[in-house]
C-alpha cells in the first residue's frame, strides 16, 4: 500500500511488518549469542590450558633440575661413602690390599672426577707399612708391590701430604680435607684417619685418602655423574 504522499513502503517498515523477516532476525540473534558465549569460554579455556601447561612444564623442569642436583650431589659424596667409610679399620690394620684394591678400582670407574685413592698404615707387613700406596688412573705397573696388584707407592705425593695430615691430626678429627699442589696442579684431598684409641686420638695408625684434580673438578663430566639423563638434556640444561 502506498503512503499518503504517494511514496512506497520503506525498507525499515517492511522489516518491522514482515513477520518472516522478524522471525529470521530473532533466530539469528538467538543462535549468535550462545555461539559467541561458547567461543568466549573456549578461548578462556584455551588460555587456561596454556597457563596450566606452562605451570606444569615449569614444575617438571624444576623437579628435573632438583633430581639432577640430587644425583650430582650423591655422585660427589659416593667416594667418601663407598670407599673411605666402607673400608673399615680392620682392613687397613693390618693392610688387606687384596680386599681393598677392587673397591678402589670400582670407585675409580664410578667416580670420574677422582684421580686416585691412597692408603697408609703403620700395621701390616714390613714392606708395606709406613708407605703411601695408591691406585690411580695410570696404567698399572705389575709386580711393584704384589704380583697382580694395581697398588704402587707414591713417594712424591707422600712427601707433600703426610706432613699436612700429621698437622691436621693434632685437631683429632676423623675426616680432614686440604688442598695441595701435585705435579704442578692444584689437587684436593680428603682423608679418613684411623687412631690407636678412638677416645684419646693421640696417634694416627692408618688412613685412606682420595685425590681430586682441581682443574678437572671445575668442569665435571655431568653425563658420567648422571647416567639417568641424556647428554643432550645436560647440554641444554
Amino acid at each position: 500500500m502506498a503512503n499518503d504522499n504517494g511514496s512506497g513502503p520503506t525498507a525499515l517498515s517492511q522489516i518491522v511488518h514482515d513477520r518472516a523477516i522478524r522471525f529470521a532476525a530473532g533466530l539469528a540473534i538467538a543462535v549468535a549469542i550462545p555461539v559467541a558465549v561458547l567461543f568466549y569460554f573456549q578461548f578462556r579455556s584455551l588460555h587456561a590450558i596454556e597457563e596450566t601447561s606452562s605451570v606444569v612444564l615449569r614444575q617438571l623442569s624444576r623437579d628435573t633440575a632438583d633430581k639432577l642436583a640430587q644425583e650430582i650431589e650423591g655422585a660427589l659424596k659416593a667416594p667418601h661413602i663407598q670407599v673411605l667409610l666402607r673400608v673399615f679399620q680392620s682392613r687397613t690394620e693390618p693392610l688387606d690390599l687384596a680386599w681393598i684394591e677392587p673397591v678402589y678400582i670400582e670407585n675409580l670407574r664410578n667416580s670420574p672426577f677422582v684421580d686416585a685413592f691412597y692408603v697408609w698404615s703403620t700395621i701390616g707387613p714390613a714392606h708395606l707399612t709406613n708407605r703411601l700406596l695408591a691406585v690411580d688412573r695410570d696404567p698399572p705397573v705389575q709386580g711393584e708391590l704384589m704380583a697382580t696388584s694395581r697398588f704402587h707407592e707414591e713417594r712424591e705425593v707422600a712427601d707433600v701430604i703426610l706432613p699436612r695430615i700429621r698437622e691436621l691430626a693434632a685437631h683429632r678429627r676423623a675426616i680432614v680435607a686440604f688442598p695441595a699442589v701435585i705435579n704442578g696442579r692444584p689437587t684436593y684431598f680428603q682423608a679418613q684417619l684411623r687412631w690407636n684409641d678412638n677416645a684419646a686420638r693421640d696417634r694416627v695408625t692408618s688412613f685412606q685418602a682420595l685425590a681430586v684434580d682441581g682443574e678437572r673438578l671445575r668442569t665435571p663430566p655431568l653425563p658420567a655423574l648422571t647416567p639417568g639423563h641424556s647428554p643432550r638434556f645436560l647440554q641444554c640444561g
